[in-house]
């Protein structure tokens, strides 16, 4: 569970007033880090960081960003608590610098200097940056406010501060610029603390994209990351102090708004309009040459055009000529051939003619041929019928008597066996006339069993079963 802010409060001045002591000065929260020693130093308590030191809490403790109590107490301008933190052994360059320079503490920036810290270290609290840029693109300094940014800045030159250092790839005179709250104050402020004397020079420039601009054109071309209404002003400051303009590739073909280039860029400019000047005047030689080629093989064409027209009319000349003759000599061909093939039509018809009468003859013969072969196959037919008419009336007479030898069979079977039911009957009938005249008789022995009865056996005479 999280410790709150004014619980951790509440343990430092329990350490100060002894009520819970012995407590841990170093207790610290789960998640946040803080420790007693941090609150105190943000609500403001010398009192109590002196207390906290004396009971061994650590100087130097970090919250879960990193922050420490110097840094605390560096931002707000606390001296006092500070010198407390320093004495104590607070460690240098753990970003409070740069804390105590953006918020425009001037003394404390002088105090932290006096004790060791750099001006040109690159904090990871504060992106890489140094301290003067840190101040350079943080500070919120509002026309009121000028002088302090000028002391501030004074302070942290004095410390030796490297006004030709770069953070994060651009000068300090570019982090001025992208401020995005006091771009004006803080660039003014930077150019009269030493800076103007500086503003030309190489380490001034800056390169993006393998483009090199200077702090007026860097304005000019729009990359300023501060907002676009103070540009004209900007470009105004700059250009009071005398920053000129500087705007070139650092290889290749130069934009034409170049300019402030170095001698040796110029010169290689130079030398590439010269190429291209050359590359281009014999392109123009080239293309002479080539016009003089097209003209000579125009002229040559035209000629041989001509050439080919003559030779083109003489053969046709000729082609008529064997035209003719060859017209002459189909029209005779053809009349030869239709006298030919009006012969052969002739003997065609008259071989057409004798063919059909031929085939009239044969077909004459074929027809009566058909007739008599017809007259025969029908007498046959005929006689074939009355033979078959013949052999079925035998068939049907021979089935009719064998229908009628079988009806009278089965007339005779019937009887037979009409007459063999009765003579069952009456067996049955002798025998239960017997029984009922005789127990004994009605085939039970003594013991009251029955006895078997004999056996009959039925025979039939031949004439019954005929």
């Amino acid at each position: 569970m999280e410790v709150s802010f004014f619980y951790l409060l509440k343990l430092a001045e329990s350490i100060l007033t002894a009520h819970l002591y012995p407590a841990d000065p170093n207790f610290q929260s789960t998640s946040s880090m803080m420790t007693p020693l941090l609150v105190a130093s943000v609500d403001k308590s010398p009192d109590v960081i002196r207390k906290l030191i004396q009971h061994g809490a650590v100087v130097s403790v970090m919250d879960k960003h990193g922050v420490t109590p110097l840094i605390n107490a560096s931002k707000r301008g606390q001296l006092t608590i500070m010198r407390c933190l320093i004495d104590a052994g607070a460690m240098v360059d753990d970003g409070s610098l740069h804390e105590a320079s953006r918020e425009l503490q001037s003394s404390a920036v002088q105090l932290l200097l006096d004790h060791g810290h750099s001006p040109n270290f690159p904090s990871m609290l504060h992106e890489g940056r140094c301290a003067l840029a840190e101040l350079c693109f943080k500070a919120e300094s509002p026309g009121t406010s000028l002088v302090k940014t000028r002391q501030t800045i004074d302070v942290l030159i004095s410390g030796k501060a490297d006004l030709a250092i770069q953070s994060q790839g651009k000068p300090l005179i570019y982090h001025a610029i992208d401020n995005p709250a006091s771009c004006i104050s803080t660039t003014t402020a930077l150019l009269a603390s030493k800076m103007w004397r500086l503003i030309n020079n190489d380490f001034n420039h800056y390169t993006c994209d393998g483009y090199v601009y200077s702090p007026s054109t860097y304005v000019s071309k729009c990359l300023a990351q501060s907002p676009s209404e103070y540009a004209s002003e900007l470009l105004r400051i700059l250009k009071a102090n005398g920053c000129k303009d500087v705007f070139y590739k650092c290889e290749g073909p130069q934009p034409p708004d170049m300019v402030g280039a170095p001698a040796e860029v110029i010169a290689e400019e130079k030398r590439r309009k010269n190429r291209l000047q050359r590359m281009q005047e014999q392109e123009e030689d080239h293309q002479i040459s080539l016009q003089r080629e097209r003209d000579a093989a125009d002229q040559q064409h035209q000629i041989m055009a001509r050439t080919h027209q003559l030779r083109t009319l003489h053969d046709r000349e000729t082609a008529d000529e064997r035209d003719a003759a060859a017209e002459r000599s189909n029209r005779l061909q053809l009349r030869l051939e239709a006298e030919t093939a009006a012969q052969r039509q002739r003997f065609a018809a008259q071989q057409r003619l004798d063919d059909q009468e031929q085939l009239r003859m044969m077909n004459q013969l074929r027809l009566e041929a058909a007739e008599r072969q017809g007259r025969l196959q029908i007498e046959n037919d005929k006689i074939l019928a009355n033979a078959q008419h013949n052999l079925l009336e035998a068939k049907m007479t021979v089935e009719s008597r064998r229908i009628k030898e079988l009806e009278a069979a089965n007339e005779r079977q019937y009887h037979r066996d009409s007459d063999l039911l009765s003579r069952q009957e009456r067996i049955l009938s002798d025998r239960k006339a017997f029984m009922v005249a005789s127990p004994s008789a009605s085939g039970v022995d003594e013991s009251g069993l029955p006895t078997p009865e004999p056996r009959r056996q039925l025979t039939y005479t031949g004439s019954e079963l005929d």
